[in-house]
């Protein structure tokens, strides 16, 4: 499982100031906050068995990248989306 967020250009809102006093705001209705939650496998090499001392550490070093997957993503748009490869 997973989780993210798309057009979040400020803390609380689309708005945000320089330090010139400058302020900008984003339209919501062209740019709406939402969240995604993914939904997607996740390969584990160290269940890989092997006798071997360096493979088993290589096994556990190749475990902190991750592979691209497919993926279910659902927003809080209402919307359900399908990757085919995914990160």
């Amino acid at each position: 499982m997973g989780y993210g967020a798309d057009n979040i250009y400020g803390g609380f809102e689309n708005k945000w100031e320089t330090e010139d006093g400058v302020v900008f705001e984003l339209d919501p209705d062209r740019y709406p906050r939402y969240r995604q939650y993914y939904l997607s496998l996740d390969v584990d090499w160290t269940k890989i068995p092997t006798r071997h001392r360096w493979l088993k550490l290589s096994l556990r070093a190749l475990n902190f990248l991750k592979v691209p997957a497919p993926a279910l993503e659902l927003n809080t748009l209402g919307k359900a989306q399908f990757h085919f490869l995914h990160w």
